[in-house]
C-alpha cells in the first residue's frame, strides 16, 4: 500500500528548511498540520511560512511528534543535535532521518546515534527557494523503501530530483550542491566583460540571463548533443570560435574539472572531520 501523508519535523527552521517547507504546503503536498519545526532561535517561528505549521519548545516535542525528521543543520552541530536526541529518555531510533547537510554520511549519523537507523541523505541546492532548485537523495540500508519512495515523491513534487548511490554523494555536491555559484560567477564574468565594452549593465542583463535561459531549454529539449550545440553557433571563421578559442587556451574545461574536483575534495575533509570530532 502507498502511503498517504507522513508526519515530518524540521530540526533548524533556516532557509533551505523554509523553502522545503513553503514547497510542501503551496503545492499541497503534506498538510501544514503535519510539520513540525524546532528551530534554538525562536525569532525564525514568526515569518509567514512558520505561522502556519507547528513550531514547537524542544526538539523532543518536534521529534516525538513526527515519522520523519529532517536535519536542516549546519554540518559542524549535526552530531550535538543527534546525540542530544539519542541522550534522550524517548527512543527516536526507530524515526527515518533526512539530512541535507554536506559532507555528513548515514554511517555517521547512526553512529552519533549508537545504533543503525534509517537515513535519507539529500543534497539540495539553493535555487530551492525560488521552487527551482534540484535535490541528491540516497539512503542507507535501514530505510523501508515505501518511505524512501514517498520522500522521492516530497522531493520531486518541490524539485527535480536524481537518486544516487550514497557513495556518490561528496562527489554529486560538484554536480548540484555548489555548481549555482559557478553559474553566478559566469554571469558576472559577462556582464563585467559587457560593461568593460561600453555595454550598460541594465542592458546587457536580460540579454545574458535569457541566454543562459535559452541555452539550457536547448539542451534540455533540442534533442542535440552537446558538440552539435556548439558547432551550430560556431561559423567557421566567426565571432563564436574566436571566443571559444580564448577559453579553449585559457583550459577553460580542466578549469570546471579542477573546481568541482576540489569542491569534492572540501567535502570528504568537512566528513572527515566530522568523524573526529565523534
Amino acid at each position: 500500500m502507498s502511503i498517504k501523508h507522513m508526519k515530518i519535523c524540521f530540526l533548524g527552521a533556516g532557509n533551505i528548511a523554509g523553502a522545503i517547507i513553503n514547497g510542501l504546503v503551496s503545492k499541497r503536498l503534506l498538510p501544514s498540520d503535519f510539520i513540525y519545526v524546532y528551530d534554538l532561535d525562536k525569532e525564525k517561528y514568526k515569518s509567514d511560512i512558520m505561522q502556519h505549521v507547528n513550531c514547537c519548545d524542544t526538539a523532543e516535542d518536534a521529534v516525538s511528534a513526527s515519522d520523519l525528521v529532517l536535519l536542516a543543520l549546519k554540518p559542524s552541530v549535526i552530531s550535538g543535535a543527534v546525540k542530544q536526541l539519542s541522550g534522550s529518555c524517548k527512543d527516536f531510533a526507530d524515526k527515518t532521518y533526512i539530512s541535507v547537510a554536506a559532507g555528513i554520511s548515514s554511517d555517521f549519523i547512526c553512529k552519533c546515534f549508537g545504533r543503525d537507523v534509517p537515513v535519507i541523505r539529500t543534497m539540495p541546492n539553493t535555487p530551492l527557494l525560488l521552487g527551482a532548485g534540484a535535490v541528491a537523495v540516497s539512503h542507507n540500508a535501514y530505510v523501508d523503501e515505501k518511505v524512501f519512495r514517498y520522500v522521492c515523491r516530497l522531493f520531486s513534487g518541490i524539485a527535480e530530483i536524481a537518486v544516487v548511490d550514497e557513495s556518490m554523494m561528496n562527489s554529486i555536491i560538484s554536480v548540484n550542491g555548489s555548481s549555482p555559484a559557478y553559474v553566478y560567477l559566469f554571469y558576472k564574468a559577462m556582464l563585467d566583460g559587457a560593461v568593460a565594452q561600453g555595454i550598460p549593465a541594465d542592458k546587457a542583463s536580460p540579454l545574458i540571463l535569457q541566454s543562459i535561459r535559452g541555452a539550457a531549454a536547448m539542451i534540455e529539449r533540442s534533442g542535440k548533443d552537446i558538440d552539435t550545440l556548439i558547432k551550430d553557433v560556431s561559423s567557421p571563421g566567426g565571432t563564436t570560435l574566436a571566443a571559444l578559442s580564448v577559453f579553449e587556451k585559457a583550459g577553460f574545461t580542466g578549469i570546471v574539472a579542477d573546481a568541482m574536483n576540489a569542491c569534492t575534495v572540501r567535502a570528504e575533509e568537512m566528513a572527515r572531520e566530522a568523524e573526529s570530532k565523534l
